[in-house]
């Protein structure tokens, strides 16, 4: 892991992966794009956009940004306060099966009840698929970045946020959410 880390990983992961962070706040600007004959408009066709504008698209970061921080949140205080059965002990010591599904089950409800006012027209099951992805992926992108850190033995990886882990340590869930739920908003709306 070490050898991949120092040298194409650093792109590959981070960078392709904050690549898809904006193409999930640009996504309403590509189907305009699309639509209006751009990059493979004659071979695909739009089905049902769920982002119909820009401020939706808006909408939908933040909705994902704020499923995260509630995700983490519900994951650390109730593992931390509820939690026995350690998740991964090798990887995070710390994690509990009770924290994290406990995240996920307030990710879900969070992405919901979110989506639910601040785009009222998005059907009850991309909401939900939307909270169930970061729910599941999000504390995935968290373990792989500790089993990173493990590998390397390092605590932190930098010294910039103290107290948060470094600086990628705040990223390390959407790292992994972003390129899924930029995926599963391509695919329905192109209806793959």
């Amino acid at each position: 892991i070490y050898d991949l880390a120092s040298t194409i990983w650093g792109v590959v992961y981070v960078s392709l992966s904050f690549a898809f962070i904006l193409a999930l706040r640009e996504h309403f600007n590509f189907l305009e794009s699309f639509r209006s004959g751009g990059f493979g408009s004659s071979y695909f066709t739009v089905k049902d956009p769920i982002i119909r504008n820009d401020l939706d698209a808006a909408a939908l970061f933040f909705g994902v940004l704020l499923t995260i921080w509630i995700c983490d949140s519900a994951a650390y205080f109730l593992g931390k306060a509820f939690g026995k059965k350690k998740l991964f002990p090798r990887v995070s010591p710390k994690k509990t099966w009770f924290g994290a599904v406990s995240g996920a089950l307030f990710a879900v409800a969070t992405s919901f009840a979110y989506y639910s006012l601040a785009v009222p027209y998005l059907s009850p099951k991309y909401s939900l698929a939307i909270g169930a992805i970061v729910g599941v992926f999000g504390q995935i992108g968290d373990l792989f970045e500790s089993l990173l850190k493990r590998d390397a033995a390092v605590k932190d990886s930098s010294n910039t946020l103290p107290g948060h882990g470094g600086f990628l340590d705040r990223f390390d869930s959407l790292l992994f959410v972003a390129p899924i739920v930029y995926l599963f908003l391509l695919a329905n709306t192109f209806g793959f």
